[in-house]
This record gives structure tokens, sequence and C-alpha cells, in this order.
């Protein structure tokens, strides 16, 4: 899989100077690209992944670039773990303006009656992706508010072929989106949802690798822009999602497909 990143001649905007932001899963593919374009528009950046390494890797980009950025590592199926990513960022950075839960697992393929132990994967980050909203909350409760993006899938609607547990588990977490929206709204916190369909990831690659080609340009003839998405255009819908001019957004699941079902 391959695309070319669009040419962005911009004048980068700087929307969210002052601001702190989270992203897990922040050392590749989406998160990365995320956690970089935050940087760029002035936030101070916590990404977090497994990795030591690849984290490692990312902050010290970011800050050549000019950027702030602190990895931490976390085990997102951890509450522990978790919980001490949330209270490190705001011991470092004094705040949490915005979070990008995006860390999961690359989904293995397979039919349902051979599903049980990716069952148990993707339904343990769903659980882990219940306390990042508990303890992302909590922060932002205690500075006024704040805004969250959750990673979903087209997956969680088309009933995707070999995807049984993956999108069931993403479907989760589109109703805990809606369901932290409605119970914060009222605490100026927003809360929504990305119907992300195909990237051209290092996690998109590994789930499709076996694929014949054939089937990789069928798969592709069915998105109605004809060519899978660049990680920056998912970064900037995030970005959006969690700017000013998104303000009266909240609980939506916004799909960032290229017009999957359009066709």
């Amino acid at each position: 899989m391959t695309n070319e990143p669009r040419s962005n001649t911009e004048k980068e905007q700087m929307r969210f100077q002052g601001k702190v932001a989270l992203v897990t899963g922040g050392t590749s593919g989406l998160g990365r690209a995320t956690a970089e374009a935050f940087a760029r528009e002035g936030a101070k950046v916590v990404l977090t992944a497994r990795s030591e390494g690849p984290g490692q890797e990312v902050e010290g980009a970011i800050r050549a670039a000019g950027g702030e950025a602190t990895f931490l590592p976390c085990d997102v199926t951890d509450e522990r773990q978790i919980g001490a990513l949330v209270e490190q960022t705001v011991k470092t950075y004094g705040r949490l303006d915005c979070a990008y839960n995006n860390a999961w697992a690359a989904p293995k393929m397979a039919p349902l009656s051979e599903f049980s132990a990716e069952f148990e994967a993707n339904f343990a980050l769903l659980r882990g992706l219940f306390a990042c909203l508990k303890h992302e909350i909590a922060a932002m409760l205690t500075t006024g508010g704040g805004v969250i993006v959750n990673g979903s899938s087209a997956a969680a609607r088309a009933g995707a072929a070999f995807l049984g547990p993956y999108g069931a588990a993403k479907a989760g977490l589109e109703s805990a989106t809606r369901t932290a929206a409605a119970e914060y709204a009222g605490q100026n916190i927003r809360v929504n949802s990305l119907a992300l369909g195909a990237f051209d990831t290092p996690m998109s690659r590994e789930t499709y690798k076996d694929a014949p080609p054939e089937a990789l340009a069928a798969f592709t003839t069915r998105i109605a822009l004809r060519r899978l998405g660049h990680v920056d255009e998912a970064a900037q819908t995030v970005l959006f999602l969690c700017s000013p001019g998104a303000s009266y957004i909240t609980g939506a699941n916004l799909a960032v497909d290229g017009g999957y079902f359009l066709t």
C-alpha cells in the first residue's frame, strides 16, 4: 500500500498554543502524524506507546523541529499505567486539554469460528479505552474542560468479513464516545470519534500483508476517492475536532474514509 502525502502550502496555524495534547499509540502511523501536527500548531505533546525506542525517536524528531514533546511508555490495556500516564502528563505540563485515543493493535483476520484470542485482545483494548476516558475526563474537569477524540473504524459499521472482534470492539468504542459526550457536555468536555477508512499505515500493511494484490485493488476501487488516505488527512481531522472551529460538535462519529460507503 502506497500513497503520496498531500502538499500543504498554507501557513501553519497555531491553534493549540499553550494547550497540552495527549496521543496514545503516538509512535507510528496516524498517532505519530497527529502528535507531530499538534506540536507544529503549538501544543505541548505527550505521546505514548509500549516501546521506548520508537517513542524516544518521535519525541526527538518533534523537538528537533522546534516543538515540545514528551514520550511516556504505557500499555493502554493496563488501567494503572493509564492513570499514571495522565497523572504524569498533568505533573509535567500542568493540565490536559486534548486527547486522541488512537492506540490499538493490528487486527488479525480470521473467521468467527477461530476468533477467541482475537476477541480477548480487542476487548482488552476497549476496556483500556474506557480507562483512558475515565482518567482523561478527570484531569480535564480540574481545569474547566477539554476535548477527546477516539479512533474508531469503518469496520464498526461495515460488518467487515474476518474482522468480527475488531469491528465489534470499535462499535463499543463509538457507544462509549456517545455516552461520555452526553455525560460531560455540561462541563465543557466534548467527545467525538473518527470512523477511519483505509489509510496507508504500518498497521494496515501488517493486516493486509498476505492479501493478494487483486483483492487490495478491488478494495481501493470501492473507495469513492479511489485511493488510500494519507496519515496527515486523519491528523488534520483530529486537530479540527479539538479546535474552536468544532466547538458545536460532540457525540459525533465522523467518517474519514474517502467515501467508502458511497459506492
